[in-house]
């Protein structure tokens, strides 16, 4: 019942949470703060892999074959192996 609840109701308990933080007005500047910390860091590794990627890539092709791809999931330690990894498999592939 428990698991039934929260898969069925998910956007009350979502509104819910949001509605605290928008609240209070210390959680709204820490939530705030966050988002503009987030949105920088996927911004800087949208950036390396940009950069990364036209050291590696002489066609400058950026996305995948189904056009998807985490940024989220890059952090300076996985960028320049995700900008290769990408690069060898757009020169090896016959697109």
């Amino acid at each position: 019942m428990l698991q039934r609840s929260e898969v069925s109701n998910p956007l009350a308990y979502g509104a819910k949470i949001v509605a605290t933080i928008l609240e209070h007005d210390s959680l709204r500047e820490m939530w705030f703060e966050d988002f503009l910390n987030m949105s920088s860091c996927i911004q800087s590794m949208r950036q390396a892999l940009y950069e990364h990627l036209i050291e590696y890539d002489h066609y400058h092709i950026y996305m995948a074959a189904n056009s998807r791809i985490s940024i989220a999931g890059l952090n300076p330690g996985n960028i320049r192996y995700v900008a290769e990894s990408i690069a060898k498999c757009l020169r090896s592939s016959t697109l």
